[in-house]
C-alpha cells in the first residue's frame, strides 16, 4: 500500500521505533527555537503531524481487529501491546513537543500559518497526555478492555437460546408479549448477576480518574474530563443549564408520547416491557433484512441522496471497509475509525435485520462521510473533529437518509419509520439528560459507595421519568446503567449526542423544504473537519446553538407539532 503519510515504515510499529523517532523530533525543538523564523518549527510540526497519522492509524486498525472478535488471541495481544507499550512511548513524548509549542517564542507565527483554533485545542488537550497520568491510562484503559471483553462475549438465554446482547436487545420489538418479557429479563438479569464485577470496574474507573485529576492540581475529574473531550467554548454549568432545557421543554413531550402509548393499548400506565413495541408503530422484526443484501441497498440510497456521499460509500465496499452484521464475540455496538494513513475510514456495525440496523448504519456512516470530506485537511488536530461536533454529521444522516430509506425497508412502513425517528429522538434526549447528571454527580462525589451511586441512579430516574411502570421489575433499576458503555469508556461524551441531536434537527426541519440546501449545509459541516470548536462550526453553517434556551424551546414546539402528525402525510 502506497501510504498518504509516514510512507517509509517498518513492518511492524514497536516501542523502540517509536522512541527513535520522537527522540529524533525533540532534538531538533533547540535549534528551531532558536532560529530567527518559524520556518524551522513549522517543519518540525509537520514531520511530527505526519508521524501521528501513522500511529493513530495503527491504533485504529489494532482496536478494530480486536473489536471484530474478541475472542481473537493474537488481536488481544497485538491491542495489548500496543497498549501497554507503544501508547506510552507515544504519551511521553507527545507532551513534551506540545508543551514546547505551546510556549515557543514563535507561537505568533505559527497561529497565523495554523490558526489559533489548532493551539486552543493542543492547551485543553495537554492535560489530557501529560506524562504524570500514563500509568494511570493504561490501567484506565485495562479495565475498559475487560468491560468491553464482558459485553462482546455475553450470552444470554430466551426461550431456550443462547444469543447475544444485541440479538436479545432486538427482541424488545417483538409483537409476542412473552418473548418481550423474557428478553428484558434475560438482558437484566445478566447485568444483575454481575453487579459486582461491573461495579468493581467502575470503581475503579472513577479512582484512577479522579487521582488523574488531582496530579493535574484540579478538584475532582469534571474539568480534566471536559479537557479530554477537547471543549473549548463550554463548560459544566452551561451543560447544567441544556439539561435543564431539556428537562423544561422536550421531558413533557416525552412523557405525553409514553401517556399516548398506554392510552391505545388500553392501559393506565405504559410497562418496561412494553416501551419498545406499539402495535400501531412499532416495526416488525427483521424488516431490514436480509442483512447480507444491506449494503447493496444501502449503496442506492446513499447514490441517491448525493452521487459524492454515494461514490465514498461505494469505496468502502469495494475495499470491505464496513463489518456489518452482528455475531458472537463481536464488539456490541458500532463505530467509525479513521485510516489516515490511508486517506480511509472503517465502519464496525452489529445489524441483525431490524429497523434499528437502519438507524446505526446511518449514524456511522455520517461519521465516515466526514472523514472521507475531511481528508484535505493537512494537520492532524485539525482533520478530525471533537467528539461533539462529530456526532452532528451523524445524527444528521440519520434525518437526511430518511429521504430514501425505501431502500431499506418495504415501502408500506416507510412513513412510520420516519415518525418514529422523531419520536425515538425526544426519548433519546431525555434519556441522556438523565445520564449526564449521573456523570456530573458521579465525579463530583468520587467518594460514594456503589450503593450510593445506585441510589442516585434509581433518583434521577424518578427525576427524569417518563411515566413508565416498572411493577415486578424492580430490582433491575438501581443496575441498568451498567450497560450504558459510554459511562465506562467515554466520560462526558453522552451529552454530545443531545447538542448534537438539536442542530440535526434544524437541519432536518430544512431538509424538509429545501433538501438542496440541507445537503449544501451537512456537507459543508463536514468538510470543517476539526478546524471549528463545537459553536464555531454550528455558527459557521448558519445554524443556532442549542445552548440558546429560545432555540430549544422553539424547536421543542415544532417537534411536537411535527410527531402530533402536523405536516406528516404530505412528507409520507
Amino acid at each position: 500500500m502506497a501510504y498518504l503519510h509516514y510512507p517509509e515504515r517498518p513492518e511492524r510499529l514497536t516501542a523502540e521505533f517509536v522512541d527513535e523517532v520522537f527522540e529524533a523530533l525533540i532534538a531538533r525543538i533547540a535549534e528551531a527555537e532558536a532560529s530567527p523564523s518559524a520556518d524551522d518549527w513549522d517543519a518540525l510540526v509537520r514531520d511530527w503531524n505526519a508521524f501521528r497519522f501513522y500511529y493513530s492509524s495503527e491504533w485504529s486498525r489494532v482496536n478494530f481487529r480486536l473489536s471484530a472478535n474478541f475472542s481473537d488471541e493474537d488481536a488481544i495481544a497485538a491491542e495489548q501491546y500496543f497498549r501497554d507499550r507503544v501508547i506510552p512511548a507515544v504519551d511521553d513524548r507527545e507532551d513534551h513537543i506540545v508543551s514546547a509549542l505551546l510556549d515557543s517564542r514563535h507561537r505568533p507565527e505559527l497561529e497565523a500559518r495554523y490558526g489559533r483554533y489548532f493551539f486552543r485545542r493542543s492547551e485543553v488537550a495537554r492535560a489530557a497526555m501529560a506524562s504524570v497520568n500514563s500509568d494511570l491510562r493504561m490501567r484506565e484503559a485495562e479495565l475498559q478492555n475487560r468491560y468491553n471483553r464482558l459485553k462482546a462475549t455475553a450470552q444470554v438465554v430466551v426461550e431456550g437460546r443462547a444469543m447475544t446482547f444485541d440479538e436479545a436487545e432486538s427482541l424488545f420489538t417483538s409483537p409476542d408479549r412473552e418473548l418481550r418479557r423474557q428478553a428484558y429479563c434475560a438482558t437484566s438479569e445478566w447485568i444483575l448477576e454481575r453487579r459486582d464485577e461491573l461495579a468493581g470496574i467502575f470503581d475503579e474507573l472513577v479512582a484512577i480518574r479522579h487521582r488523574m485529576a488531582l496530579n493535574l492540581g484540579y478538584d475532582d475529574f469534571t474539568k480534566l474530563g471536559y479537557e479530554m473531550r477537547e471543549r473549548t467554548d463550554y463548560g459544566p454549568a452551561d451543560t447544567a443549564r441544556f439539561r435543564r432545557n431539556i428537562f423544561s421543554h422536550f421531558l413533557p413531550i416525552n412523557r405525553a408520547l409514553v401517556d399516548d402509548h398506554a392510552r391505545r393499548i388500553g392501559v393506565d400506565r405504559l410497562s418496561v416491557i412494553d416501551r419498545a413495541y406499539d402495535p400501531d408503530r412499532s416495526l416488525p422484526r427483521g424488516i431490514a433484512g436480509p442483512v447480507e443484501t444491506q449494503l447493496d441497498r444501502a449503496a442506492r440510497l446513499f447514490a441517491s441522496l448525493s452521487p459524492r456521499l454515494g461514490e465514498h460509500f461505494a469505496t468502502m465496499l469495494d475495499e470491505n471497509l464496513i463489518d456489518l452484521p452482528n455475531r458472537p464475540g463481536k464488539y456490541g455496538g458500532a463505530f467509525c475509525t479513521a485510516r489516515h494513513d490511508e486517506g480511509r475510514c472503517a465502519v464496525l456495525l452489529n445489524s441483525v435485520g431490524d429497523a434499528s440496523d437502519v438507524v446505526t448504519l446511518l449514524h456511522e456512516m455520517g461519521h465516515a462521510f466526514q472523514n472521507w470530506e475531511s481528508t484535505g485537511i493537512e494537520l492532524f488536530d485539525l482533520r478530525s473533529p471533537t467528539s461533539d461536533v462529530a456526532e452532528i454529521h451523524s445524527t444528521s444522516m440519520e434525518f437526511l437518509g430518511m429521504r430514501h430509506v425505501d431502500e431499506l425497508l418495504p415501502e408500506e412502513y416507510v412513513g412510520r419509520f420516519r415518525r418514529n425517528a422523531w419520536r425515538n429522538a425526544v426519548n433519546q434526549l431525555v434519556g441522556i439528560a438523565r445520564a449526564d447528571e449521573f456523570q456530573h454527580w458521579i465525579y463530583e462525589h468520587p467518594e460514594a459507595t456503589i450503593d450510593e451511586r445506585e441510589q442516585m441512579w434509581a433518583e434521577m430516574g424518578e427525576r427524569y421519568s417518563s411515566g413508565l411502570d416498572v411493577t415486578g421489575y424492580e430490582r433491575y433499576q438501581r443496575t441498568s446503567w451498567y450497560e450504558i458503555g459510554h459511562l465506562f469508556m467515554a466520560p462526558f461524551y453522552m451529552i454530545d449526542y443531545a447538542l448534537a441531536r438539536l442542530v440535526s434537527m434544524q437541519l432536518a426541519l430544512i431538509d424538509d423544504d429545501d433538501h438542496e440546501r440541507a445537503m449544501a449545509i451537512y456537507l459543508e459541516l463536514c468538510g470543517l473537519g476539526g478546524t471549528r470548536s463545537f459553536k464555531g462550526a454550528v455558527e459557521q453553517v448558519g445554524l443556532r446553538s442549542p445552548f440558546e434556551e429560545e432555540m430549544v424551546a422553539e424547536l421543542a414546539a415544532r417537534v411536537g407539532a411535527r410527531i402530533a402528525g402536523e405536516g406528516e402525510e404530505a412528507r409520507d
